[in-house]
């Protein structure tokens, strides 16, 4: 048994993930773990009929997304360390400069975590990336959009402007986002749509509890969305018989959910696998409602930097002023980076440094696949030849 767990350990599975619990049942913390336990044939057998068969015989054959997961993590470690001591940028709010953790979460539930990960942080602005594909699954696409562009702005995030058509240019910014919120279970009160919220991003993060910081939510500033609502307002954006005043009370009690590295990593792996959170095996959201959020996360999701990332990174992404910031490697893995320290336009600086670092060395940008053989990156997905 202790070799089985030493497999599962090495290629990122822990003996909290509730498929290795599940599967091993209640002995898990028990004689299992010690040096003297062993399994029979039929117990090894047993293994895998369960429902998890699947899972356990790609781990255990090298198949999992990434095989040689302890040489990716290595490299991970490496790109924390060359990028910890940066100290450029400033902290929005109460954040501490000084907090810094990575947290990897890939399509078959492999976790890697380094730095700061049990440091709770306000979603803010990441809550975008969530908020969406939820209204496009309740109202569907041709709705969603009848209110809400797809075009970067090409202004700033809370910027005072609409499009050609007076409608926010995109989810992802401030305007769009009030406007999804508007399209949320628009006829609840707040406290019963903030509880549908939270109930989402708990199975987006593997069934664990999802925070409300009350402090957070007080201190926010609501001029300048007041604003933009009214502005919307005027201009007739909004679906009909919206309430302004609680449709952005609703939007700034989204911002004040708290995650920590681990989570936003497991939600951002959730993304990268098609609306389907690794552990759990539960269907969160579509695949088609995915492709849409990661479409606009690519082009619109890390402020007025969307478009150099977009060239340097390849990846789609979203960041928050918490310094949250969530990286999404479609088919292959989900990233979380909590950075409070921000650039000009609001983005972790740290956070932006890692994951260019990654990306020279790794052929992860979304069209490394055009080059051959990729300008010679590792790409992670590959297992080792051994002869």
């Amino acid at each position: 048994m202790q070799l089985i767990l030493a497999i599962l350990a090495e290629a990122g599975i822990s003996t909290d993930d509730v498929r290795i619990k599940e599967s091993f049942g209640k002995n898990i913390g028990k004689g299992y773990q010690q040096d003297e336990a062993e399994l029979d044939l039929q117990q090894f057998c047993e293994l895998f009929q369960g429902d998890h068969r699947n899972f356990l015989h790609r781990t255990l054959s090298n198949q999992s997304a990434i095989p040689n997961f302890k040489g990716f993590c290595k490299d991970v470690e490496k790109y924390y360390h060359n990028t910890k001591d940066i100290l450029d940028g400033e902290v929005d709010g109460n954040g501490n400069a000084k907090h810094y953790a990575i947290s990897i979460c890939t399509v078959d539930g492999q976790k890697y975590h380094i730095g700061d990960q049990d440091i709770s942080f306000p979603l803010q602005s990441v809550c975008k990336a969530i908020n969406y594909p939820i209204a496009l699954h309740e109202r569907g696409e041709t709705k969603v959009h009848k209110h809400v562009g797809r075009e970067p702005s090409g202004r700033g995030y809370n910027g005072l402007v609409l499009n050609q058509e007076n409608l926010p240019h995109n989810p992802m910014i401030n305007a769009g986002a009030i406007m999804v919120c508007s399209l949320i279970q628009p006829k609840e009160g707040i406290d019963q749509r903030l509880k549908h919220i939270k109930s989402i991003w708990s199975r987006l993060v593997g069934d664990t509890p999802i925070k409300f910081n009350k402090a957070i939510y007080e201190d926010e500033s609501v001029e300048r969305n007041m604003a933009l609502s009214y502005y919307m307002k005027e201009k007739k954006a909004f679906p009909k018989g919206t309430d302004v005043v609680k449709t952005m009370e609703f939007y700034n009690k989204c911002c004040a959910l708290e995650v920590n590295a681990e989570q936003l990593a497991m939600a951002a792996a959730t993304l990268a696998n098609g609306g389907c959170c690794p552990p759990t095996g539960d269907t969160v959201f579509s695949p088609s409602n995915v492709r849409d959020c990661l479409s606009l996360m690519l082009s619109c999701g890390m402020y007025d930097y969307s478009g150099e990332f977009a060239f340097l990174v390849g990846l789609p992404a979203k960041s928050g002023v918490s310094g949250a910031m969530m990286v999404v490697v479609p088919g292959l893995m989900g990233i979380s980076i909590y950075s409070p320290p921000l650039d000009d336009m609001g983005n972790p600086v740290r956070g932006v440094e890692f994951c260019k670092e990654m990306v020279k060395e790794y052929s992860l940008h979304k069209f490394d696949h055009v080059t051959s053989p990729a300008n010679n990156k590792k790409d992670p997905r590959k297992r080792k030849v051994v002869n």
